[in-house]
């Protein structure tokens, strides 16, 4: 951790790549719920998705 707040290009390399993952897994929850007949706009999935996101890892 010390290395990447030296380094500002690799946290904005790492919040990309932190980004990137949640936005697969908003499309494949997209998907899924698609599959199950369910009507979800993929604004929707992406709601659903981080903020299930931010509640597992917000801070104690």
């Amino acid at each position: 951790m010390e290395v990447l707040a030296e380094d500002p290009l690799g946290v904005i390399i790492a919040a990309a790549i932190i980004a990137s993952e949640e936005a697969l897994k908003s499309t494949r929850f997209l998907i899924a719920a698609r599959s199950r007949g369910k009507r979800l706009r993929p604004k929707d999935a992406l709601k659903v998705r981080f903020a299930t996101f931010a509640l597992t890892s917000s801070p104690p």
